[in-house]
């Protein structure tokens, strides 16, 4: 066959392919139709159909060529001719381009042909649905209609019967209608009646009305409920109440508010129950705060749930600290089963406990006593939910009765002592003289013992060398100073016993420590047994000190007794201890002056502290002291002078003795100069 009949023969099939092709029932039966019907055109190997979307990769291949399937804009996929000869296809491609083309115009029309199928198909179905619709809603509005009207009866009914009033306006605060509690309260016969009108055509007064016209202003203004409005109202019987009011707003279906729905109670009873409950936890309160004893309420576990100012002050802890701890965190451990008995035997089985002493753990880490009772509270079953006590602290309590017993002891010591002294001074000053008067005949150089010894024949040289030998005089004066230092002791004891007479002038407290520790560097025996020179002496004076009027002399005896008890208290320190130290400290005190006279020795333990002030009680070795020290100077201070002497000392951590003396009326200030 020529080459010219061979491209006619084939343009001919080419023009049979969308005929064809157009008879088949799917998109992929007609690509496949088309592929196998252009593989018998010259010069082409393989025809295949590349989907819209891929990529450009077909059209890189060696020996080939890819024509689209186009129609205006829309792409239905592009032909990939793989070629064997393209010498031999050449002369058919712009045929196939316009074949292309038709075969994109017939499946374009193909696919609208069937959207209009399937959309007449849908609209017929949809209608019929519709049809049914619209006979379903007639049967139910019918009946919705009658249940519509069923509920209007019961909402009216419900709207009556329930004890607040309610009721709803439109846009402008005109009634739209209410329930019958609202219709009473308003002075109407019938709910429907309140149509119509405003808050001004109530019984209400005027500064009333214009408060509930605001609200409703505000709630639709805002599209937000107000809730819970406490005011008052005049109803139509003229008794003024108290009303808690709720308002909302009324939206459309477009939620647009039309108008406002309001509802109250009457709350006058719990108003004036209110008032009354606040005017007595007021007043509790005021009892709560201002009551000199703590107070504390605890869980049945011991967690602090509550408490008062003066609880606070007492353990030196805040309220929100004191919520994180229990009763327990407070009190000492030795005190924890002697308290739990307590709870157990006395609190649980009776509700109440007697008073009991124990201790607290302030917040700074000292110790005071107190004294309390107990109350168990319990819950609306019955059962123990908590605890309360009252607290008070006996700290000054105790002080004043350790001092009462002190003073007590004082006074009854000081006859006991004049009465003794009185007795002993006759023996003692006959000892004193006689033994003065054995020292004097002892003597053989005098004429007198000299002439003695020759008239009984003995050798004045060998007397002295015996006596000398057998140490007669030493032993005569030991008995002399014996004696000399019992007649002192007597004096002391007269000194305790005898109320002074000393007068009272201004002095200045700062000088006489000074003075009284320039007189302690001198004494004898702290030089033979703890050179006093050795202490560091830290003043901590105020300068602006005011005269005190005292006896300085007595004074001054106090100040050398408690800086000899100091500078013995330092003795025998181990090489790694701190330079032994006593610190003096002046100050004003509201209307006393307080002299602090501290030392950083071995320290006392409680039991000494206690007893420090007793006459005849000493720490020291026998023959070392009287135990008249301190107890003279508590004499002096608190009897002779109306102050006050104490001792803060712990083992280890030295001592400090704190004497307080009041000013008086003829204080004067000391000047700086």
């Amino acid at each position: 066959m020529s080459g010219a009949s061979l491209q006619a023969s084939v343009l001919g099939q080419l023009l049979l392919v969308p005929s064809l092709a157009n008879a088949l029932p799917d998109e992929t039966s007609l690509f496949a139709f088309v592929c196998e019907k252009l593989k018998d055109i010259p010069g082409v190997k393989e025809v295949l159909i590349v989907p819209d979307g891929a990529g450009d990769a077909y059209g890189a291949e060696p020996e080939s060529e890819l024509l689209a399937l186009r129609d205006g804009k829309v792409q239905w996929g592009r032909l990939l001719f793989r070629l064997s000869d393209p010498a031999a296809f050449s002369p058919y491609r712009a045929y196939l381009e316009s074949l292309c083309q038709v075969l994109a115009v017939m499946l374009e029309a193909r696919a609208q042909r069937w959207r209009m199928e399937a959309r007449e198909a849908w609209l017929e179905e949809r209608i019929q649905v519709r049809n049914l619709q619209l006979t379903e809603q007639a049967a139910a509005r019918r009946q919705t209609e009658k249940a519509l009207g069923e509920s209007r009866m019961m909402l009216e009914y419900i709207l009556d019967a329930v004890p607040q009033s309610i009721f709803w306006k439109d846009r402008d605060s005109v009634y739209l209608g209410c329930n019958q509690a609202f219709a009473s309260a308003a002075g109407v016969e019938h709910p429907a009646a309140i149509t119509g009108m405003t808050d001004y055509d109530l019984p209400w007064l005027r500064e009333e009305s214009d408060a509930y016209r605001r609200d409703d202003k505000e709630v639709m203004e805002h599209n937000r409920p107000k809730l819970h409005i406490v005011e008052q109202q005049l109803p139509a019987d003229g008794e003024r109440r108290w009303v808690e009011t709720s308002k909302i707003p009324l939206v459309d279906e477009k939620g647009e508010v039309m108008g406002v729905l309001g509802i109250y109670s009457d709350i006058t009873e719990r108003k004036l129950a209110e008032e009354a409950l606040r005017e007595s936890e007021a007043k509790y309160r005021r009892l709560h705060e201002s009551i000199m004893d703590g107070y504390a309420r605890v869980t049945m576990d011991g967690s602090i749930m509550e408490s008062n100012p003066s609880f606070q002050v007492m353990t030196g802890y805040g309220a929100e600290e004191l919520g994180h701890l229990t009763y327990k965190d407070l009190t000492p451990e030795k005190w924890h089963a002697f308290e739990g008995d307590i709870l157990s035997k006395q609190v649980l089985v009776r509700g109440y406990s007697e008073v009991y002493e124990k201790e607290y753990r302030r917040r700074d880490g000292t110790i005071i006593p107190v004294e309390l009772r107990t109350y168990l509270v319990r819950g609306a079953d019955g059962e123990p939910e908590g605890m309360w006590s009252v607290v008070r602290d006996v700290t000054e309590r105790k002080h004043m009765l350790d001092a009462m017993i002190q003073n007590e002891k004082m006074m009854s010591v000081g006859g006991l002592a004049a009465g003794m002294a009185h007795e002993i001074n006759n023996p003692l000053s006959g000892i004193i003289q006689g033994t003065q008067v054995v020292i004097n005949r002892l003597n053989v150089d005098t004429r007198g013992n000299l002439e003695a010894a020759r008239e009984c024949g003995i050798d004045p040289e060998s007397l002295r060398s015996y006596l000398h030998k057998r140490e007669i005089p030493e032993m005569v004066e030991s008995i002399r100073e014996s004696a000399v230092r019992a007649a002192r002791i007597v004096a002391n004891m007269l000194e305790f016993s005898r109320k002074s007479d000393s007068a009272k002038i201004p002095v200045d407290l700062n000088a006489l420590l000074d003075k009284s520790v320039e007189l302690s560097s001198t004494d004898y025996d702290l030089k033979k047994k703890f050179d006093f020179r050795r202490i560091v002496i830290h003043r901590e004076y105020d300068p602006n000190l005011p005269q005190v009027p005292c006896s300085a002399l007595q004074i001054q005896q106090v100040f050398l007794n408690l800086l000899r008890n100091a500078a013995q208290a330092m003795e025998g320190r181990s090489p790694e201890a701190p330079p032994p130290a006593i610190t003096l400290r002046t100050k004003l005190e509201g209307d006393k002056v307080r002299i602090e006279v501290e030392d950083n020795g071995s320290g006392l333990d409680d039991c000494t502290r206690r007893k420090i002030f007793e006459p005849f009680f000493t720490t020291k070795s026998v023959g070392r002291g009287t135990g008249l020290g301190l107890s003279i100077s508590y004499f002096i201070i608190v009897n002779n002078h109306r102050g006050s002497i104490e001792v803060e000392s712990c083992p280890g951590l030295g001592s400090r003795f704190v004497v307080k003396l009041p000013l008086g009326t003829s204080a004067s200030p000391r000047t700086c100069s």
